[in-house]
């Protein structure tokens, strides 16, 4: 019977030749950062990622144009039966229509409401991308 390709010990070189690619891959993720100030009515939205390190203004709007919120959730699961969760997000519904979807993810309903909270209440509110928390536990 001929050996199958699964059957086959594959090399250490291999192994760390893998590795080395998806980490190389994912440095290339894009994280999101907010900055919100109350007294100025502004929120910004910068998109950066691990290699280039300058983050760019994705989106400026001002905290008095929103008209709504809404905490959406995203079932997400590890296939074949794997670890299911569930993440949160924000979308922003602003007065001219426009949807801003805030794409720092979380484990928890209160954890989406205190980031909306904050950003609406708090006078230099700011949270950051984190390469880490996006790879493995979100925010």
């Amino acid at each position: 019977m001929k050996e199958k390709w699964y059957n086959k010990k594959l090399s250490i070189k291999y192994i760390y030749t893998i590795v080395a690619i998806i980490f190389i891959g994912t440095l290339f993720i894009p994280l999101q950062s907010i900055q919100c100030s109350k007294t100025d009515n502004v929120c910004f939205i910068y998109s950066k990622n691990v290699i280039l390190r300058h983050p760019k203004l994705v989106n400026q709007f001002n905290i008095s144009d929103i008209d709504r919120y809404e905490i959406k959730d995203k079932h997400n699961s590890g296939g074949r039966g794997g670890i299911r969760y569930t993440s949160y997000f924000i979308n922003i519904y602003l007065k001219t229509g426009e949807i801003i979807h805030i794409e720092n993810e979380t484990r928890s309903y209160e954890r989406a409401q205190e980031i909306y909270d904050s950003m609406i209440n708090n006078d230099n509110f700011s949270l950051k991308g984190n390469y880490w928390r996006s790879l493995f536990d979100n925010y």
